[in-house]
């Protein structure tokens, strides 16, 4: 085997804490848009039942 040198080139950064607020807000608009695709697509598809 031979050694070769790595080279980790741009901005890294090794910890969530610093994203998380960016992580929490994605996730929620991801769970908000599939619970109003889930309501409004079924009622598009199979008729408004009201």
């Amino acid at each position: 085997m031979e050694d070769t040198d790595l080279e980790i080139v741009g901005r890294h950064d090794p910890a969530i804490i610093h994203r998380a607020r960016v992580v929490v807000d994605s996730m929620v608009a991801l769970t908000l848009v599939d619970c109003l695709m889930d309501t409004y697509g079924r009622n598009y598809f199979m008729g408004d039942k009201k």
